[in-house]
């Protein structure tokens, strides 16, 4: 179910490595849910995000996927289409729902899979079987975005939680 979930603590703070796919300045570690059922896939693909400086937490079943999804502490949320227990789609769809500016990635090694209804949830469609190279790359670009989002999310409840009480 969630061998690698239920087993992470928290984050531990610490510069990522020099090939990090979060900037040096930032001394926190980008977090990774994915959903992967096919558990070979799920680690080689989690080796590649540490590879890549990320903390990597890993739900092997659709329902735990799910669960996580709707958490807010990941910044990027990598789910495969056909996950048992609950679609890849529900997923992106419960994470964005949960996360707005959040990006999803759906992988699906199925062409017949419903490419506009994916796209329409996922912000990323990675077609299996993936290559580190291109991946890292997603992945990169779709952090630097979410760290933008986030970051100006921040700055709008800063603002929001500064601001003085309408006089009646």
């Amino acid at each position: 179910m969630l061998e690698e979930a239920a087993t992470t603590a928290a984050p531990t703070v610490h510069a990522p490595p020099p090939s990090s796919c979060w900037p040096a300045a930032d001394t926190t570690r980008p977090r990774v849910l994915v959903v992967e059922d096919v558990r070979e896939q799920a680690l080689i693909l989690r080796r590649w995000l540490e590879m890549e400086g990320c903390e990597v937490v890993v739900a092997h079943d659709g329902a735990a996927g799910l669960a996580l999804a709707q958490r807010s502490d990941f910044d990027l949320v990598i789910t495969d289409v056909q996950v048992p227990g609950a679609g890849g789609v529900d997923i992106a769809r419960q994470s964005k729902a949960a996360v707005p500016w959040r990006p999803v990635v759906a992988m699906t090694g199925h062409l017949e899979d419903d490419v506009a209804e994916l796209r329409a949830h996922a912000t990323e469609l990675l077609v299996k079987p993936l290559k580190r190279i291109p991946t890292a790359s997603v992945v990169k670009q779709l952090l630097a975005q979410a760290r933008e989002a986030r970051a100006a999310e921040d700055v709008l409840a800063s603002a929001v939680a500064s601001t003085p009480p309408a006089m009646v």
